[in-house]
C-alpha cells in the first residue's frame, strides 16, 4: 500500500494488529475516520510502547493513524515501520 492511505471500516474491528516483523501487538477495538484504536496484549505493552514510540502512557487503548498501515488482510492489520510512516508523502 506504499503511498496510499488505508481505508478502514467497522468490519476491521476485532482484527489482530501486527508490527512490520509480524509480532502481534493487539486487537482493533474501534475504527473512527482515518484512525483506529488498539487494545494491546498486556504482556506486550512495553514492546508496543517502544515500537510505536508511545512513551510513558498508561492507557489501555491506543489510537493509531491509518498512515501507519502497510496492508489489511481478512484477519490482520500490518503496520509499516515507524520510519516509513513518518516520512512525508510525495
Amino acid at each position: 500500500m506504499t503511498g496510499e492511505r488505508a481505508t478502514l471500516s467497522e468490519s476491521d474491528e476485532g482484527k489482530t494488529v501486527v508490527d512490520a516483523d509480524g509480532t502481534e501487538i493487539g486487537m482493533v477495538t474501534a475504527v473512527s475516520g482515518d484512525s483506529f484504536e488498539v487494545q494491546p496484549d498486556p504482556s506486550l505493552v512495553d514492546r508496543v510502547k517502544a515500537t510505536l514510540d508511545w512513551g510513558e502512557q498508561s492507557e489501555d487503548v491506543y489510537r493509531i493513524d491509518a498512515n501507519r498501515i502497510d496492508r489489511i488482510t481478512g484477519t490482520e492489520i500490518e503496520l509499516r515501520p515507524a520510519a516509513e510512516s513518518d516520512a512525508p508523502s510525495e
